[in-house]
C-alpha cells in the first residue's frame, strides 16, 4: 500500500453508514480486505458481536465486541463508532480498555466514521494501547499524531 499525508479536516465525518450495524456489516463483507489493507495482517476468521465473558454479568445481552478478527500475526478487538455527537468516538476509548481485560493479547482498534481529533490526540498522549481509524467506503485514515496517512 503507499502511504501518502492527508490533510484531514479535524471534524471530518461521512453519511455512508445509517447505522452502525451497516459499518458493522460493510467491513464483514470485506472483512479481508479490511484485514490486510488496514490491519496489516492475514485473516484466519472473525466473529462479530463477540461476548467478553462466557458468564452474564451485564444484562442479558452482556459485553460484546463489535468485531473479533484473528489475523495470522495477532487478534484483534475492533470497536466501531457511527457517532452522532464526538463523544461517542470518546466512549470507545473506555470500552476498549475494558475489553482489554477479557482479550489481553489483542491489539485494540478504534475504527470511526467521524474523525475526532482530541480522541487521537488523548490516544496518543496517554501512549494507549489502541490504533483510531477515520473509516468510509472510499478511504481509511490511521490516526498518527501530527500527521494522518492514507
Amino acid at each position: 500500500m503507499d502511504w501518502k499525508t492527508v490533510v484531514l479536516n479535524p471534524k471530518q465525518e461521512n453519511n455512508d453508514f445509517a447505522k452502525e450495524k451497516d459499518l458493522q456489516f460493510f467491513i464483514g463483507e470485506n472483512i479481508e480486505e479490511f484485514t490486510k489493507e488496514v490491519l496489516g495482517d492475514i485473516y484466519i476468521s472473525h466473529q462479530m458481536e463477540k461476548p467478553t465473558v462466557t458468564i452474564r454479568r451485564f444484562g442479558p445481552r452482556g459485553k460484546r465486541v463489535d468485531i473479533y478478527i484473528k489475523g495470522k500475526e495477532q487478534d484483534y478487538v475492533v470497536e466501531l463508532k457511527n457517532p452522532k455527537h464526538l463523544s461517542e468516538v470518546k466512549s470507545g476509548i473506555g470500552q476498549l480498555l475494558g475489553y482489554g481485560l477479557s482479550f489481553k493479547n489483542a491489539k485494540m482498534i478504534l475504527v470511526s466514521t467521524k474523525f475526532d481529533l482530541e480522541t487521537g490526540q488523548m490516544i496518543k498522549y496517554y501512549n494507549l494501547p489502541i490504533d483510531y481509524y477515520y473509516f468510509s467506503k472510499d478511504c481509511v485514515l490511521k490516526y498518527q499524531g501530527d500527521a494522518i496517512y492514507e
